[in-house]
């Protein structure tokens, strides 16, 4: 009985091999991607946070400071959001979780900021956006730090080579 089995064996050995490193390579390539992702959020917040930052300050400080108007945009119409809205979802509950809400938050205040001047809800529209904006300016200190997390957390384990400082500074 053994004399038939001896030759299925590099067969089951050959399979099981093959097996385990599609699934390695299949959990390297996701951990890259995410690591990707978080990466370039990374350099995205790093460029929005001095205007958003300056825009919610204007708003925030009276006499009248809810009834500027924001002529240039908030967000851009390419930024990485509207690319990466699916791939978010890959990052952990408490990551994609923050991610969402500051994009979200960015999205209302950048509609609000199209209201007409001479709308009678203008001054209630403009309040919305400052504190949108200062919503948005508050979550990203941990929103950083989660993304530099899930930077880290790809390097350490192997899944991703690469860059393990990126952020340092952001």
């Amino acid at each position: 009985m053994l004399s038939y089995l001896a030759p299925l064996a590099p067969t089951l050995v050959g399979g099981l091999i093959g097996f385990l490193s599609a699934r390695l390579m299949a959990a390297y390539q996701a951990g890259r991607q995410r690591r990707n992702i978080a990466q370039g959020i990374l350099l995205e917040l790093a460029q929005l946070e001095k205007p958003l930052t300056g825009w919610a300050n204007i708003l925030r400080s009276p006499p009248g400071g809810g009834l500027v108007r924001i002529d240039t945009p908030l967000y851009p119409s390419h930024g990485l959001y509207h690319t990466l809205k699916k791939d978010i979802l890959q990052f952990d509950h408490e990551l994609a979780r923050e991610a969402f809400a500051f994009y979200i938050g960015l999205m209302n205040v950048e509609q609000e900021r199209h209201t007409p001047t001479d709308s009678p809800a203008y001054p209630i529209m403009m309040e919305g956006v400052g504190k949108g904006l200062a919503d948005s300016t508050e979550r990203l200190p941990r929103l950083r730090a989660l993304l530099l997390k899930e930077v880290e957390r790809s390097a350490r384990s192997g899944l991703a080579a690469g860059p393990r400082r990126l952020g340092k500074g952001i």
